[in-house]
């Protein structure tokens, strides 16, 4: 069972994993990265914010 540090480190990995693979899709030229590049940075932005 996870402490709510663990879970929110995870989930913090997860947002910033995100961003990564979408940036190297981009660069990739592969079709819709850049609608999910605006979409992940927004969530981890939101996050950010919010804690949530």
């Amino acid at each position: 069972m996870a402490i709510q540090a663990q879970r929110n480190r995870a989930r913090l990995h997860v947002l910033r994993d995100n961003v990564h693979r979408a940036k190297r899709d981009v660069k990739l030229r592969k079709p819709g990265a850049a609608e999910r590049l605006k979409a992940h940075t927004a969530a981890r932005l939101a996050y950010a914010e919010t804690g949530k």
